[in-house]
């Protein structure tokens, strides 16, 4: 059942070169002292490999490396390479780069055989568990079905549980090769593709078919490219709880389909037009959702979409904003779609470009008396942007909990703080603004029920291309310069 890796050394994890034969077969590692030296050794095969899934971590997706544990695994001594090479449970799931890199001599070296290898060794050490697949295929070159690791996942296709594609230029004969596939996806529960370039494609209809409604365990969807003019009539809506949309050019299209995910439970939608391309109508209830994030890569404000949405289960909301964009809005449409005065909302991330997100920078504490629950707090501006209009002292000011009471008190419940600008072209705040900030917010000798737990904190400004400027809390409750 084993294969032999491809010969050759490729670049992985990291590091400048590593052999095929070790990301498959192992080195071992054993040594002349006796085995019942270290106790772990007399557990029973069966324990020892249950012990060895939970060391697997829990990314979706594990790209074989040196450092991969099943690759470690391999190389500490015989009794455990036998026994994870006999667990196929380690090795159902991958993420295999086909893409290549220039070496020191400026000639292309293509690793897509390398990773072919890897990537069916992997396959028939798995026997016949459920598999979860990525190919991230960056090569500037059309995707094939006979391509050896296309050809290689169409015949393991009825195994997949998650399958994620992503490469720049996908085939006609690719996409029809899938669609045809698809009717023996019995398992599938998570399919991501993304096509860097889908405008190659001469017939886009046969991304989305009405053969995907085949698909009875599909619950996570998402879509890289513009699906308007695709047959979505059969895509499985209704039992999706997990759906991420992009390129998206209707909010009220957008919502058309929402209206049909009744067990939703994240949603991403980044839209490139089309926000105010609403009607006025009923409000659309996700009582499921928990996780919602909005993209803007557009001019228009996300007010009009937002304002007939309704989450009142809410746990971590994410607002976007790209370089082409300009605000996200009205903080009223937000209230509105969480709720009112006192929604449940845990995590707060705003990614902003084009300086402030909002349309003033009163617009951020007005947001935190509504989102009083708020334990995580992360806001971050784009390249050569300061998400906080030069006004971060201000910023700064009102997070600082007054110890007699005498001010407002915003986010109480505050556990994570993350604030940070690129190229702000200012002056950052001072160490002390920081740190009187972090003091205030962490418990106080003497305090029986202490209003404040602040764990995790970190200011980061960069000046200049070259100039970091960065504080964090340390574990003992310091603030200390990043270096």
């Amino acid at each position: 059942m084993e294969s032999d890796a491809a010969e050759g050394s490729m670049p992985v994890a990291g590091l400048e070169y590593e052999d095929a034969y070790e990301l498959t077969h192992g080195v071992d590692g054993s040594s002349g002292m006796a085995a019942s030296v270290f106790p772990i050794q007399d557990l029973l095969p069966e324990l020892l490999s249950k012990v060895f899934i939970h060391c697997l971590p829990t990314d979706e997706f594990v790209r074989p490396s040196r450092c991969a544990v099943q690759v470690v695994l391999l190389q500490v001594c015989s009794l455990w390479r036998d026994v994870a090479l006999h667990t196929p449970g380690l090795w159902c799931s991958m993420k295999i780069p086909l893409t290549g890199y220039v070496t020191a001599l400026g000639t292309l070296r293509v690793t897509v055989p390398f990773w072919t290898e890897i990537m069916r060794t992997w396959v028939e050490r798995s026997g016949c568990l459920p598999l979860s697949i990525h190919l991230d295929d960056y090569r500037l070159a059309t995707a094939s079905p006979s391509d050896a690791p296309y050809k290689l996942l169409l015949g393991t296709i009825a195994r997949c549980k998650n399958l994620k594609i992503t490469t720049c230029f996908p085939s006609q004969s690719l996409i029809s090769a899938l669609c045809d596939t698809s009717s023996h996806f019995p398992m599938l529960e998570g399919l991501e593709m993304g096509w860097i370039h889908a405008s190659v494609l001469r017939d886009p209809s046969f991304l989305l078919t009405g053969k995907f409604a085949s698909l009875p365990a599909l619950r996570r969807l998402e879509c890289h490219w513009p699906i308007w003019h695709m047959d979505l009539s059969n895509v499985p809506w209704t039992q999706l709880t997990c759906l991420g949309l992009h390129d998206l050019t209707s909010a009220r299209k957008c919502l058309q389909l929402l209206e049909q995910c009744h067990v939703l439970e994240s949603c991403t939608l980044a839209f490139d037009a089309g926000l105010n391309d609403i009607e006025t109508g009923s409000v659309l209830q996700l009582d499921n959702l928990v996780k919602f994030a909005v993209e803007r890569h557009c001019q228009d404000t996300i007010d009009a979409f937002i304002s007939r949405l309704r989450m009142p289960s809410l746990l971590h909301l994410s607002l976007h904003t790209s370089p082409r964009g300009g605000r996200i809005g009205s903080i009223d449409s937000i209230r509105t779609m969480l709720g009112g005065a006192s929604g449940p909302v845990e995590e707060l991330n705003i990614l902003a470009s084009k300086g402030l997100c909002f349309n003033s920078i009163d617009d951020y504490w007005k947001i935190w008396e509504f989102t009083r629950n708020l334990k995580k707090l992360n806001i971050e501006g784009n390249i050569d942007d300061d998400p906080f209009g030069g006004q971060i002292e201000a910023v700064l000011s009102k997070l600082c909990v007054s110890p007699d009471g005498s001010s407002i008190t915003y986010l109480p419940r505050l556990e994570e703080l993350y604030l940070s600008a690129d190229y702000p072209h200012m002056d950052p705040p001072s160490e002390d603004t920081f740190r009187r900030v972090v003091h205030s917010r962490l418990p106080q000798t003497g305090d029986i029920y202490p209003t404040t737990r602040l764990r995790n904190a970190e200011l980061s400004f960069r000046t200049s291309p070259v100039i970091m400027k960065a504080w964090h809390l340390t574990e003992s409750g310091e603030v200390e310069r990043c270096p």
